[in-house]
């Protein structure tokens, strides 16, 4: 694979990522409105008392073969509504994970790019058992193989291309974004480990938001600075949501990585997480064009 190649199929991936946003946010609001026309409706007439919905659900008996009753819910038009958009937001939480993972895999090929066309970038603990001999004849899958087996991914990789790139060092924490790069792929990290493991929901979520600071470097012995815990803390939700993972739309509340000039009307509170992905993905594809390290 050629840099470029990597580079534009990483964009691929993301676009399709943000494909789905659209989509499901599309299709989220169209329901979300006849909820709100059918509640509307029912507030009309105080003396009617149905529930807006009414379902029962199944399963087989693997016994007979027959239909079970599993369970018979019914629900307001209010709760209705609330199960969509917890829906929605479960629905963003997947689509963050997947952008997570697509960027880990954009770094893993970059670091065996980088190993392929210079041996010398690689640390000696990336090839494993192997002579220096026989580096010479390994093709580009043998280093995309020992990448992808390299421990501590990706702050390992990260951390090495903080070494050779030292401008990429520099864009993470200087940037015209107004975004520590560094803090929130650590961040985006956490999160989808969260996401994939627990549901969205952490147990602890002041622990949870110390143990990104520590990884950032930003812990300062617990004297960290509560702006930016301020800031982490606004992709949680509130009231009995206060631990869970919020990455639907919101309106304009200062959001970390968002200038407060430009917080009007509704904030994509998932494309500013994407954004942090994107923008270090670039930072680092074109930081290595144009040096002369390859």
């Amino acid at each position: 694979m050629t840099l470029e190649e990597i580079y534009k199929e990483y964009c691929i991936k993301i676009a399709y990522v943000e494909l789905h946003q659209r989509s499901i946010n599309n299709i989220t609001n169209e329901e979300l409105k006849k909820l709100k026309n059918n509640k509307d409706a029912f507030e009309q007439i105080p003396s009617l008392s149905l529930p807006a919905s009414v379902d029962n659900f199944y399963f087989r008996d693997a016994e007979n073969g027959t239909s079970t009753l599993l369970a018979y819910a019914e629900c307001s038009a209010e709760e209705m509504i609330d199960i969509t958009i917890h829906h929605k937001n479960r629905q963003y939480q997947w689509l963050l994970a997947e952008a997570y993972e697509v960027y880990e895999d954009f770094l893993k090929n970059i670091y065996a790019y980088l190993g392929f066309k210079n041996n010398e970038l690689w640390v000696l603990s990336d090839f494993g058992s192997i002579t220096l001999k026989d580096i010479k004849t390994k093709d580009f899958y043998y280093f995309q193989n020992q990448s992808k087996n390299k421990k501590g991914i990706p702050q390992t990789i990260l951390s090495r291309l903080r070494n050779i790139l030292p401008k990429y060092d520099s864009i993470e924490t200087n940037n015209k974004i107004d975004s520590d790069i560094k803090l929130g792929i650590i961040l985006i990290e956490k999160l989808r480990h969260v996401i994939v493991h627990c549901g969205g929901m952490v147990k602890d979520k002041k622990g949870f938001i110390e143990l990104v600071l520590k990884d950032a470097g930003l812990f300062n012995s617990g004297k960290y600075k509560q702006k930016i815990v301020e800031s982490i803390s606004r992709f949680f939700g509130e009231g009995p949501y206060s631990n869970t993972i919020l990455l639907t739309e919101v309106k304009g509340i200062p959001l970390y990585g968002v200038p407060p000039q430009i917080m009007t009307g509704e904030i994509n509170v998932l494309e500013i997480l994407i954004n942090v992905l994107l923008a270090s993905a670039y930072a680092i594809y074109k930081e290595i064009k144009d040096s002369n390290l390859i």
